[in-house]
């Protein structure tokens, strides 16, 4: 038997939804709420060790990617072939702008520190600015 998903929007997150609609999407925002509690987002931590994490909630990316349930990572595009990720997308459609701002540079001084970034800030920052006015249109 062959069941129909449905995407739906909630707060700006896409939603997959099966014919039970309503109790799945509720299911959904319950675990991507559950997933970003601190001793939850510890236990992750400790399972992803060797993993970067999410600036805003500290989800190590291989628990952002584990399962379909969760929206993935929010990749801001430099050029056709080149970006950076600072935030999940569960995180990134919760936060303001001054916070999405804030990410990307402490994305920045993260990647000085470890041995230098491969784009400048002001890179990054205008990258950020071209985001948010797609986003915007």
């Amino acid at each position: 038997m062959c069941r129909k998903r449905k995407t739906v929007m909630f707060k700006g997150v896409p939603y997959r939804l099966t014919l039970k609609g309503r109790i799945y999407a509720g299911w959904l925002i319950f675990v991507d709420w559950f997933k970003r509690l601190r001793p939850v987002v510890r236990y992750y931590q400790g399972k992803y060790p060797t993993n970067s994490t999410c600036f805003n909630c500290g989800l190590p990316w291989e628990a952002v990617r584990e399962s379909e349930r969760d929206c993935g990572i929010h990749f801001i595009d430099i050029d056709e072939d080149h970006g950076f990720f600072p935030c999940c997308e569960y995180c990134w459609q919760r936060m303001d702008d001054l916070k999405k701002i804030d990410a990307i540079v402490a994305l920045f001084e993260e990647l000085e520190s470890c041995g230098g970034s491969p784009y400048t800030k002001e890179e990054m920052l205008d990258a950020l600015a071209r985001d948010l006015q797609e986003k915007q249109a």
